[in-house]
């Protein structure tokens, strides 16, 4: 259909008809050159490959959360959230379900037997990095945790537990309720699928110190989170159920990001022990095509490990569903602005 009929020639001849599972061993093992330069032994077995984000949702979803009352719910019902510079969302299904604006269904690419659907986020990390430093009070601020040697997110952070003891409320979160953010600098990836969608922000005053920058950048991880929640909603308006999300990435490291995104979502959130989920999962394939394991779901439940657990605040939820029905007129405000500088809106 798109012009690369080519390939199917010969049975697929170009690019291989011959298809292994992920766990499975590839070939022969190491080459000799191969097993020379690694200074491993030749015939090594070597896992088939897998994209970078599956491998991370293999590393991560299989970890035990601390705690005897936390469940641990099928795997059809872990969402896995890869939050580095972008973020994925990756979610599993026994049938093949269809998410307009989130990538396949795709079958078998994680877990055999399984369909894989991905939304995400084309910036997460990098679109926090770029809010925080391209305030005003960003050089401030950065010396400042730089002196007391702490990450500038975890300085502001500090500031913002401040700034709510001195507003007099009840949490952090209820510091932006003027302060409205649509993440979408970059454009949306899922679940609008739209690369036209730019950032917008309402609220913004004359205020450029530091706890303009705090709350800035607390409204900015609360927008990405109802990013997720929209994704979310889509997925199971289709048939998908979520119930827990793990968390892995950069990201995970911090705090604000992780409770808000339980608060936001409503659902538990777990966060594994280990730290570099990527790598992991690649040592799971490896250890089960190494033949140590009889599947990946055996060999995941062995070496995954612990997960710390965030449990969602009730106490904002009204706050937080007010905020993402704004977070949703934000999108619907902005295809009209779109449509009037068109010459296509109708009075």
């Amino acid at each position: 259909m798109i012009g690369l009929e080519d390939l199917a020639e010969n049975n697929f001849a170009k690019i291989g008809s011959h298809v292994e599972a992920q766990g499975r061993p590839c070939g022969e093992g190491l080459s000799p050159s191969a097993a020379q330069e690694l200074g491993l032994e030749p015939g090594t077995p070597v896992s088939v490959g897998i994209i970078d984000a599956h491998s991370a949702t293999l590393g991560c979803i299989g970890c035990r959360p601390t705690g005897s009352d936390v469940i641990i719910p099928p795997l059809n019902s872990r969402l896995a959230m890869i939050s580095g510079t972008s973020t994925c969302h990756m979610i599993m299904s026994d049938r093949a379900i269809f998410v307009p604006g989130v990538w396949g269904p795709h079958w078998s690419t994680i877990i055999p037997g399984l369909w894989t659907a991905e939304g995400g986020q084309s910036a997460a990390g990098k679109l926090i990095d770029f809010v925080i430093e391209s305030h005003p009070a960003y050089a401030v601020c950065s010396k400042k945790a730089e002196a007391s040697k702490t990450h500038i997110t975890d300085y502001l952070y500090d500031i913002l537990m401040e700034r709510s003891r001195q507003c007099g409320v009840s949490s952090i979160s209820q510091l932006t309720e003027r302060l409205h953010i649509w993440p979408d600098y970059h454009g949306n990836r899922s679940p609008l699928a739209d690369h036209t969608l730019t950032g917008m922000l309402c609220g913004l005053t004359l205020q450029a110190d530091e706890s303009s920058l705090a709350e800035l950048y607390l409204a900015t991880v609360q927008a990405l989170a109802y990013g997720t929640r929209h994704i979310l909603s889509e997925l199971q308006n289709k048939g998908h159920v979520p119930e827990v999300i793990y968390i892995c990435g950069g990201l995970r490291k911090n705090q604000l990001y992780i409770q808000t995104h339980a608060d936001v979502t409503g659902m538990c959130v777990y966060v594994p022990d280990q730290k570099e989920s990527v790598l992991l999962g690649s040592a799971i394939l490896g250890a089960t095509a190494a033949g140590f394991y009889p599947t990946l779901q055996v060999c995941m439940d062995s070496m995954s490990g612990r997960a710390e657990v965030a449990k969602p605040n009730q106490e904002d939820k009204q706050f937080h569903d007010r905020k993402y029905e704004v977070f949703l007129q934000m999108y619907r405000d902005q295809r009209k602005y779109a449509a009037i500088m068109s010459g296509k809106h109708e009075q």
